[in-house]
């Protein structure tokens, strides 16, 4: 990462020997159009417009057949009644109830939103640490190539009796260590790979790009005001507000108006004619304060619940951006003091153990400290960009 770049593009060229390369925009690509999470979430889509388009019709109106029969002396008498029933709520309720339940799509839409977005931020977290463990291996598989030649250089050295059993022992022991590093960051890269792909599909690919993300600022304003979910609770509480109100309207009374036809049989007679009738609710014992009630507590709360909200995503932002320029300057740092081939200290190392100025321990020591340098930056340049991830999740875009 901070040191030899050429090794490590050799590297990455052979793990990507069978597989294209493959780039954090077409990951997240690869995985927002999986077919069972377009599913998912038009799913969801369709379900809370569904719900809302049920929210606010009439009542059906009723139809009613009946009958009466009636044993005389002089025959049978039939009476029979046809009719059709309609309520009315005059306050007009049920404008209300639809308008509620648009906010509440509206609030349902954001929340599907935020699904999407933690997908997203999912996809980015796996493909870093494929990425990661892409550098920790070729990291690993350098020092393990260059503890490999002087293994060899002192086998050669040792049979011209001009180096000790010892040096060749030691490094032959802290080869097998590193092989056996190697072979645990491959498994770690496999299990890496594996968790990316099984949730994006395809084919798998060696993953591309710098694991240091850029510096970055996201403005206040951006979360405070468009945040997906402060526009969720934002739209749920007029959902709310809107119910009280239609609460209240409900409490007014339904009108119901009934038209029909009635037809008698009589032996002596028949006769036939039109029925009208209307009928208004009394609101004596249920005047629909517990509704009102409720709805209006539950708008106070959504509105404390928003507010609290939007300190804590604006807290999580700045921590987030703090976060994110720590890691980053510190990463940087360690980058810069690896970087210079003139100041390597294990070819410094090198050099002097070829002339007997030091002995392996220090060569290895040597070699580790730049090892341990390499892992670290790793280490911090991960964490950078995890920061980032954050800020693109609680911001939206990048």
């Amino acid at each position: 990462m901070n040191v030899r770049p050429l090794t490590y593009l050799l590297v990455l060229l052979a793990i990507a020997a069978d597989a294209s390369a493959l780039t954090e925009d077409e990951a997240v690509e690869r995985g927002l159009t999986q077919p069972r999470v377009v599913s998912l979430l038009e799913s969801r889509r369709a379900a809370a417009a569904a719900t809302a388009s049920s929210v606010g019709r009439w009542s059906n109106p009723e139809f009613e057949y009946g009958e009466e029969s009636l044993d005389l002396p002089d025959g049978d008498s039939s009476e029979r009644f046809l009719w059709l029933r309609q309520s009315f709520n005059i306050a007009g309720a049920r404008g209300l109830e639809r308008r509620a339940a648009g906010f509440n799509l509206t609030g349902q839409y954001a929340r599907i939103e935020i699904q999407r977005r933690e997908l997203v931020r999912e996809i980015r977290a796996l493909y870093y640490d494929a990425l990661a463990a892409e550098e920790v291996l070729a990291a690993l598989s350098e020092w393990r190539d260059r503890l490999e030649q002087l293994a060899a250089a002192v086998d050669a050295r040792l049979e011209a009796g001009d180096a000790a059993r010892y040096d060749q022992m030691r490094l032959r022991r802290e080869l097998a260590l590193v092989r056996a590093d190697a072979l645990e960051a491959e498994a770690e890269l496999e299990s890496a790979q594996e968790a990316l792909f099984s949730l994006i599909g395809g084919d798998r690919g060696v993953i591309v790009g710098p694991l240091l993300p850029p510096p970055v600022f996201v403005p206040l304003e951006r979360i405070a005001d468009d945040h997906p979910l402060l526009r969720a609770l934002e739209a749920e509480g007029r959902s709310a507000e809107a119910r009280a109100q239609a609460a209240r309207r409900d409490a007014w009374p339904e009108v119901t108006v009934g038209v029909g036809r009635r037809e008698l049989d009589e032996p002596a007679f028949d006769a036939e004619g039109g029925l009208f009738a209307i009928s208004i609710e009394v609101p004596l014992f249920d005047r629909n304060q517990g509704r009102v009630e409720a709805a209006r507590g539950e708008a106070k709360a959504i509105e404390a619940e928003r507010s609290l909200t939007r300190t804590r995503l604006i807290s999580e932002t700045r921590e987030a951006m703090r976060r994110l320029d720590a890691r980053r300057d510190a990463a940087l740092a360690l980058e810069r003091e690896g970087a210079s081939a003139e100041t390597s200290l294990a070819a410094i190392a090198e050099a002097a153990y070829g002339v007997g100025e030091i002995d392996v321990m220090a060569l290895i020591d040597a070699h580790r400290t730049e090892l341990a340098i390499d892992r670290r930056s790793m280490d911090l340049a991960r964490a950078a960009r995890a920061a980032f991830i954050q800020l693109q999740y609680l911001s939206g875009e990048l």
